[in-house]
């Protein structure tokens, strides 16, 4: 298969789980929400219904950024800077 009609059906599919992600978004908070759930361990939440996750989110934003498109680099940074993964850190301006 050409490299460059590898490279378009990726980014096609990045897309997709891009757009398929966009309701979970939540624009306040700057992260992903999902639902929660746990076995019951590794988490001091007892009860919710959403969580914002840190990885997802995180990986959201790489996603939206390798899209390319301008449209998303916005959101995209909003979520890496928003100051919420890096607990303890001050950011420099």
């Amino acid at each position: 298969m050409n490299k460059q009609i590898k490279q378009q059906k990726e980014l096609q599919m990045l897309r997709g789980k891009i757009a398929s992600k966009e309701l979970a978004y939540n624009p306040e908070i700057q992260m992903l929400t999902s639902p929660f759930s746990s076995p019951g361990y590794h988490t001091t939440i007892k009860k919710a219904e959403t969580i914002h996750s840190t990885l997802e989110s995180l990986i959201y934003a790489l996603g939206l950024l390798d899209t390319e498109e301008e449209r998303y680099r916005e959101c995209a940074c909003d979520i890496i800077l928003s100051g919420r993964f890096f607990a303890g850190y001050e950011a420099q301006s």
